[in-house]
Order: structure tokens, then C-alpha cells, then sequence
């Protein structure tokens, strides 16, 4: 997506800044033009286009910090644009985001949509802030994240497990992303998220021979895990590389 920072709150005149992202998590506090002074409020626009390879009843969702909306082909299909700092919160962004927004919406397999986001950086607390300091995390915290997803006609699961009969081998992989694990927030439940704990079940009756790997960076539970004759914990390190130079 193209990204456009504008240094008032209506996202008015020329930008001041431009980057392009290659994702849809739209993070500001990283990428905030020099000129910006801290403490001042700022909007931003992102723009891209996409092209779905299905027809069908899609989905949408959006979560900001600040006030936000999407727009698709100039028609806002998502709307948090009267969120202050004393609205709700989710676990996006270190707990500064919103409760995640969804939509759905026909479109035409193969068609060309433009997709806009629009948004304003949020309320801070009333925390001094002064040019030779580290930032306060409050002030730097910031942008919107927006997902797609086409509509699943397929039966997924009725696949996996028919692959699962036919196999003599499965390595199943499950766990967590960035989507469901971070930092500043509790965990709602340990369970497996999307339907993972019924997969990992229905493919162990399907096959006894199957070998379950765990990517997560927290403990799970296992209801299937009397089912299963091989589990592997998968921990990804990510390491500085500041940290091994030497001097």
C-alpha cells in the first residue's frame, strides 16, 4: 500500500511524507516523518488495490488506534472514526488498538478494487513529553491494521482429514502468529484459536500416524493430546543482531 502522513488531523494538503508498505498493519510509530514534533497529532492515508481470484460474500476487518474507516472504491465500508483514548481496547498494537471491526462484502472474482484507509493518531494521556527524552510508549504507539479474507465454500476440513486417510505420514503444523500472540495484554483463553483443536483431532482418527507440531509462544491446552503419538513445541528466536557485533 502507499502511505501518506499529513501534519494536521483532517488529512488535509499535501502530505508530508509518503512510504510503501508491504503489508496491511500499517504501523506509524516507526516510521513517522522527522518533522513531526512530539505530541502532535497527525492523520494518514494508505491506498492500494485488490483483486480477489473468487466471487463471493468477502471479508473485511480493521482495528486502529485512533479514529480510522475503510473505504472501498470511496465508500466506507468500516467506520471507527469517533474512537477517543477513553474507548475500549483490544490486544492490537500492545493494547492500544480497537476491538477488531468486520464487514462483509460481495465482490466479482477477478475485478479491481480500491481499497483506502484513512486515520487520525490517537488521543494521548497527558504525559510530558520533552525532545531529548525517550519517547513514552504512549506517544509513539500508533497506525491500523486490515485484513482479508474470501469467503471458504470448500469443506477445509473434509479435505485435511481425506488427505489424512490417504496418507501413511501426516506432520501436522498448527499454533500461533502475530495475530493472536504479542505483548501488554493477558491471553483470553489457552485453547488453540479457529477451529485448530477440532482439526488436530478429526486428522488423529483419521490417521493414528501423525506427528503434531506446535508453533506458539505460550502454552496451549491439549484435549487431543492422549490422540497423539509424536508432539513438537516449535519456539521461534529472534535474536539482535546489535547485541553479537564485535567491538
Amino acid at each position: 500500500m502507499y502511505m501518506e502522513y499529513f501534519d494536521n488531523t483532517v488529512l488535509r494538503g499535501p502530505a508530508v511524507h509518503a512510504s510503501h508498505r508491504e503489508t496491511t498493519v500499517l504501523s506509524c510509530y516507526d516510521n513517522l516523518p522527522k518533522s513531526f514534533v512530539p505530541g502532535k497529532r497527525y492523520s494518514y492515508r494508505a491506498t492500494g488495490l485488490l483483486t480477489p481470484k473468487t466471487s463471493g460474500r468477502h471479508t473485511f476487518s480493521m482495528g486502529s488506534c485512533g479514529p480510522g474507516r475503510l473505504l472501498v472504491d470511496k465508500k466506507v465500508i468500516i467506520n471507527i472514526w469517533n474512537r477517543t483514548k477513553d474507548s475500549e481496547r483490544s490486544e492490537m498494537f500492545m493494547a492500544y488498538a480497537s476491538p477488531e471491526v468486520r464487514h462483509d462484502l460481495d465482490m466479482i472474482g477477478g475485478k479491481t478494487y480500491l481499497i483506502e484507509v484513512e486515520g487520525v493518531s490517537k488521543e494521548l494521556n497527558p504525559v510530558p513529553v520533552h525532545y531529548t527524552n525517550e519517547l513514552y510508549r504512549d506517544e509513539i504507539m500508533d497506525g491500523s491494521r486490515v485484513g482479508f479474507m474470501e469467503e471458504v465454500r470448500d469443506d477445509l476440513l473434509g479435505e485435511a482429514v481425506n488427505l489424512a486417510k490417504e496418507s501413511d505420514l501426516v506432520v501436522l503444523v498448527v499454533g500461533k502468529n502475530i495475530e493472536w500472540e504479542s505483548e501488554a495484554y493477558d491471553m483470553k483463553s489457552m485453547d488453540l484459536p479457529g477451529g485448530q483443536d477440532e482439526l488436530i483431532s478429526k486428522v488423529l482418527e483419521a490417521n493414528p500416524n501423525s506427528i503434531i507440531v506446535n508453533q506458539s509462544g505460550s502454552p496451549i491446552t491439549m484435549p487431543w493430546v492422549d490422540q497423539a503419538p509424536a508432539i513438537l513445541q516449535v519456539c521461534i528466536l529472534i535474536l539482535c543482531p546489535t547485541l553479537f557485533q564485535r567491538p
